[in-house]
């Protein structure tokens, strides 16, 4: 269980990857072991087991030594090559499961952030079990326990982001240049012929034949767009339980999937939106390598010709035994069919994920996640509790109005076209909110960093004198800035809900022709 793997890697006995040779004898893995767990230093005989597969809480199988006892390539043998986790059990006594001091030596490889409260910086599995002293040290005896886990998990993300972004390598800028059109696969090929500098540098990106300095807002709305057509392009699914790679020879051939991978680590380093639309057993794969085939359902098939075919396999045998046919054909021969539909059409798209893997490897987001699976699945499983989709609500609550004098005649326009782009928000919500929020702002998404949706505002301005300005019938739009996060709201054109309407329409919908600055 998740708890019970966080325990041991807060007491210093944690996963591990360790590299062996097939002529490494029982007696230099014993050593490696103890090198790399201190406290199995005095452990009298000790024993390899693995999982043996299934749903839920699964069962520990005993790995018996050979007459040389564990060597290198029996070890390799038994675990697929590295493949298959292993785990070390003493046979005489039990570990002290005492969580370790932040900087004790098995700690110091290990990826650090700082606790939001008191600033102290420690590796991410310690810091679980600190930020929640820490957060009840400063918290009242009032506060509900269902708050504070929420306050202990936020944390967490919130310190993997910032760890993250500590990594990017600001000495170079990765520069893309690009035109909006076709935004998605030029994307990826501007991505791939970046000379140089890598994605481990900062991101800095120029809209061709667009004014603008990149000072963070250009590079949120291009990471926004890659990822917005990485998930309709190469993924498939209905969104709502998450997505997986759609089955594209050429996309993998272009090494697009890569690319993909680069993104992720990209964005969630750098503020973009996070990769949420994962399927939980594609991300189960991207943090481990490894498919749990046992846990896979029907449910977890998204290619449209495997769905169809597992649901003519469900009717068609039905229908035959309905029809009285009692030969090879017979009902309880179905569940095995589906299954082995459902395998075949999940394990084919290894190749995908594991160039999605490969590029992940930016900024160690691999080991990161490999460490704390769970806790980073919130940035790439989509869920109810993590629906951070911009909704009318939030956006009236980051608008900073420039109002006129309170009672002034002007002051009572721009209260009416507040008023205004509240209830056009609210009219458009079943909809969806995210192209509004994209053109005010170049991003589609709330920010993920705590720090950023503090100070994350948009701006907004009154023009009133645009008829007297402006030559002849020149009618006047919305104007934005993503740079600024600033609208200009033309007063004369908008006396009305309906000329509001009209207006912002229409400013949405080609906004990026005439009117983004």
């Amino acid at each position: 269980m998740a708890s019970e793997e966080l325990q041991l890697s807060q007491a210093g006995l944690g996963q591990r990857s360790l590299i062996l040779t097939d002529d490494m004898s029982h007696t230099m893995i014993n050593k490696l072991i103890t090198e790399e767990y201190p406290k199995m230093d005095g452990v009298q005989g000790w024993l390899l087991h693995k999982s043996s597969g299934g749903q839920g809480r699964r069962k520990l199988l005993a790995i018996p030594p050979d007459v040389n006892g564990y060597t290198g390539r029996l070890i390799r043998n038994v675990s697929g090559a590295g493949k298959t986790l292993l785990y070390v059990v003493p046979l005489q006594q039990d570990l002290d499961l005492t969580p370790l001091p932040s900087d004790a030596a098995e700690f110091q490889t290990m990826p650090k952030a700082s606790c939001q409260v008191c600033k102290e910086s420690m590796p991410l599995h310690i810091l679980a079990l600190h930020v929640n002293n820490c957060v009840k040290s400063q918290s009242t005896e009032e506060e509900d326990e269902v708050n504070l886990c929420y306050i202990v998990e936020y944390c967490l993300i919130n310190n993997v982001l910032q760890w993250l972004s500590s990594q990017v390598d600001t000495s170079k800028n990765f520069r893309i240049c690009i035109t909006r059109n076709d935004l998605v696969q030029r994307g990826f090929i501007q991505w791939q012929r970046q000379k140089k500098a890598s994605p481990v540098n900062k991101l800095h990106v120029t809209f061709i034949g667009e004014a603008g300095i990149d000072t963070g807002a250009l590079s949120k709305e291009f990471l926004t767009e890659m990822m917005h057509g990485i998930e309709t392009r190469l993924f498939e699914g209905s969104g709502k339980k998450g997505k997986s790679p759609v089955y594209s020879i050429s996309d993998l051939e272009s090494s697009f999937y890569r690319t993909a991978g680069e993104v992720f680590s990209v964005s969630l380093a750098q503020g973009g939106p996070p990769p949420c639309f994962l399927r939980s057993w594609c991300y189960h794969f991207l943090a481990t390598g490894n498919f749990d085939i046992l846990q896979l359902t029907k449910d977890d098939v998204d290619d449209t010709e495997y769905r169809s075919l597992i649901e003519k396999v469900s009717y068609l045998t039905e229908d035959i035994v309905s029809c009285g046919y009692t030969g090879l054909v017979k009902l309880d021969k179905r569940d095995s069919i589906i299954r082995s539909i459902v395998v075949y059409a999940t394990v084919r798209l290894t190749p995908m994920l594991q160039q999605i893997r490969n590029g992940m490897k930016i900024y160690n987001l691999l080991e990161v996640i490999g460490r704390h699976e769970s806790l980073c699945s919130n940035l790439f499983v989509p869920s109810d509790e993590n629906d951070d989709t911009p909704d009318a609500d939030y956006i009236m609550s980051i608008l900073e109005p420039e109002l006129s004098e309170r009672g002034s005649p002007r002051h009572a326009k721009e209260n009416a076209i507040i008023n205004f782009f509240q209830d056009f928000l609210e009219n458009l919500e079943t909809s969806g909110l995210c192209p509004i929020m994209q053109w005010l702002t170049g991003q589609r998404h709330k920010p993920c960093l705590p720090s950023e949706r503090a100070s994350f505002k948009i701006h907004v301005r009154f023009e009133h004198q645009c008829k007297d300005t402006m030559p002849g019938h020149y009618i006047c739009y919305p104007l934005v800035s993503a740079c600024t996060n600033t609208i200009i709201f033309p007063v004369a054109h908008m006396n009305s809900y309906t000329e509001f309407t009209e207006f912002m329409t229409t400013a949405v919908t080609m906004g990026r022709d005439f009117s983004r600055v």
